[in-house]
């Protein structure tokens, strides 16, 4: 029963999206080109917006792979990164972050505080959980 929840019904429901999707660009053509070019468009202005955000701001957060996060900072001309431990979790809160694991490079020495507000800033609780064991 789980294959044809999770194999065989998404499978018919992509499917059947791809049949319409096909089916309206053949009789409005015009309609799914230009559909497409705005989602594109947004796509690219939101990245753009991003990535001057980050630069402005001088720190960026994000995922590594399921578990991990990381915490970069610009400085001298790079991204320099922290990485953070983190374990998924099932249920309101989706990952605990363990920020007894973090190692601050020189560069970070005496602003503890300061990146792990940053941190919980992007990381907020329902979604986080923290685990402050040895901070």
């Amino acid at each position: 029963m789980l294959i044809v929840r999770y194999f065989i019904l998404p499978l018919v429901v992509f499917g059947i999206a791809c049949l319409l999707f096909w089916e309206s660009a053949k009789r409005y053509p015009a309609y799914v080109l230009t559909a497409v070019a705005v989602w594109i468009g947004i796509v690219l202005v939101r990245t753009k917006s991003q990535k001057k955000r980050e630069h402005q701001q001088g720190w960026r957060v994000g995922h590594i792979g399921r578990d991990s996060m990381h915490y970069e900072e610009f400085k001298d001309g790079a991204w320099h990164r922290i990485d953070i431990d983190g374990e998924m979790l099932v249920g309101k809160a989706h990952h605990v972050i363990y920020f007894g694991s973090l190692k601050f490079p020189e560069c970070a020495k005496g602003r503890h505080d300061e990146i792990i507000a940053r941190i919980k800033s992007e990381f907020r609780p329902p979604e986080y959980e923290y685990d402050d064991a040895g901070t």
